[in-house]
């Protein structure tokens, strides 16, 4: 990293310190989601996991939603017996049956890399 992803940050009168810029699309779901889809990516909403099973492939994203909102990405590492393979590295896990995650999500949508 150099200085130019850098900056000064000043909470009170006396109470500075370095910050480290960030990307707000790679830290926030919903950021990330509106970033790929003005980048051209498509992505399919459902509350049904099959949906999005069938319209998800490698390298593709899910993301799942609760009663609070989208809070959860996962990127689709394996496609094979019928279901979907994920990891994460907010809890980090991987190759997990996404059929068996998110069971408390209210919806999941899939964003499609080309």
């Amino acid at each position: 990293m150099n200085n130019n992803d850098n900056y000064y940050a000043c909470t009170g009168s006396h109470n500075c310190y370095w910050r480290n810029k960030v990307s707000s699309s790679w830290i926030r779901v919903t950021d990330f989601y509106s970033y790929w889809t003005k980048k051209g990516m498509s992505a399919t909403t459902s509350t049904n996991k099959n949906t999005i099973i069938r319209n998800a492939n490698v390298g593709d994203v899910i993301q799942f939603k609760n009663k609070s909102g989208w809070y959860h990405s996962v990127i689709v590492n394996r496609k094979a017996n019928g279901t979907v393979y994920i990891s994460s590295n907010t809890s980090n896990y991987y190759d997990q049956n996404f059929k068996n995650r998110g069971n408390d999500s209210t919806s999941f949508r899939v964003i499609k890399f080309k």
